[in-house]
């Protein structure tokens, strides 16, 4: 035995059928032909390197934006955008010491020590 739910309509008073939502997997893997979730699972599998590699956090997002139709459109349609945000940990380059010169510049000679051999450490 099946049983219906039964909403009220706010505008009329009216009962209606109680409305059963698309999962959003399903929505997502029509949307655009499945362009967002191949790229989310692309950019997941790349999330997931960066983090493994760097040992810091990341994020992945999937931005629904939902607009209403511009001005008095028959059947009032709606405009659905969807894309992702990827923020993958990068690795940090170390740093290197480095002395400065008499005219301000950077240098990776000791100016106060003179070189070793002719033509100086790089």
């Amino acid at each position: 035995m099946s049983t219906t739910t039964l909403r009220v309509d706010t505008g009329t008073g009216e009962l209606l059928p109680d409305q059963t939502p698309v999962p959003f997997s399903q929505f997502l893997e029509q949307h655009m032909a499945g362009r967002v979730h191949d790229d989310a699972t692309a950019e997941l599998h790349e999330l997931i390197a960066a983090v493994t590699a760097h040992f810091k956090k990341g994020t992945l997002a999937i931005v629904i934006t939902v607009e209403p139709s511009k001005g008095n459109v028959d059947g009032n349609p709606i405009s659905i955008a969807a894309t992702t945000v990827l923020k993958k940990p990068k690795g940090v380059t170390p740093s290197a010491p480095y002395y400065v010169d008499g005219e301000g510049n950077p240098t990776r000679n000791d100016p106060r020590q003179p070189p070793l051999f002719d033509g100086g450490a790089r």
